[in-house]
């Protein structure tokens, strides 16, 4: 069985790659996975989930066939929560190195940072089922930090509660403005685009079968210049394989429709997968 890594933001969070599933048609599907029941029910009308089993602070998982698909996407998730999920997958052993990686490149002025409350469905009242995910938040371990003391003479996992600063302040993320205006300042160089692609020459590296997306074309503007481009050039220079059309903008082109978000509706989302990213697995031969 072909084991796929997704990494990404809302572009892979809002399908988890679910159409390369063979019971995923253009207009419905419903799929069974072994663990968690119902993964996926897309409206018939509107192409819309209409249900979904909330896998809380987990990566989401379904199986089918010869594939076992694995997103750890998270809804305005930044490029430092997916390299976390990375290097965790590699430190417990859930990501081997002939394991497929796809890996979705978001905004780069994206950046998780330390939050000392923890979120929960208390504190993220639009989640009702703890399923934090959603809402730009990252909790998990630290995989070179084992424990700490808690101050009672016990030692505790270190636990990892992150939320992107990017988000701002509202209902869903609740940090004071004066914070994110002192951290917003870290920004201003975006060198966040150094730690991703640097990782991603290594990433590459121990996994070969890595396969670049990105999400949207608008995400990579500078004072209204796009430097997409040099990212191109990076990934051939050093011999990774991407998609150079991102999935909005194929979706678009394609004239499928956009949610009120103005993301991709299931339809995009589907043909993107069906007719440029399943194809480039299988010319690869990784699938």
């Amino acid at each position: 069985m072909k084991r796929i890594h997704a990494f990404g933001c809302s572009l892979t969070a809002q399908h988890h790659w679910f159409g390369l599933h063979s019971q995923a048609a253009h207009n419905f599907h419903i799929h069974k996975a072994a663990k968690n029941g119902i993964v996926g029910f897309v409206d018939e009308e509107t192409g819309e989930h209409r249900d979904k089993i909330k896998t809380g602070r987990e990566p989401w998982h379904w199986s089918d066939k010869n594939l076992d698909v694995s997103s750890y996407a998270i809804s305005g998730g930044a490029t430092n929560m997916q390299l976390i999920q990375y290097g965790n997958g590699v430190a417990d052993g859930s990501i081997d190195k002939d394991d497929i990686i796809i890996w979705q490149i978001t905004n780069q002025s994206r950046h998780g940072i330390f939050w000392d409350m923890w979120l929960d469905k208390e504190t993220v009242p639009d989640s009702p089922v703890n399923n934090v995910r959603e809402y730009g938040v990252l909790q998990t371990n630290h995989a070179f930090v084992d424990k700490l003391y808690d101050g009672e003479n016990e030692f505790q996992p270190m636990r990892m509660n992150m939320i992107n600063r990017g988000l701002g302040c509202n209902p869903k993320t609740p940090i004071p403005e004066q914070y994110e205006e002192i951290v917003g300042h870290s920004q201003r160089n975006y060198e966040t685009i150094y730690d991703q692609m640097w990782s991603l020459n290594g990433i590459a590296k121990r996994n070969p079968k890595t396969l670049v997306v990105y999400g949207w074309y608008d995400a990579f503007l500078i004072n209204d210049k796009n430097y997409k481009p040099k990212l191109d050039a990076f990934l051939l220079d050093n011999e990774i394989e991407f998609i150079e059309e991102p999935i909005l903008e194929f979706s678009n082109r394609m004239g499928h429709p956009l949610q009120d978000s103005h993301h991709p509706h299931w339809h995009g989302y589907k043909a993107f997968t069906d007719e440029v990213l399943k194809i480039k697995l299988q010319q690869l031969g990784w699938i």
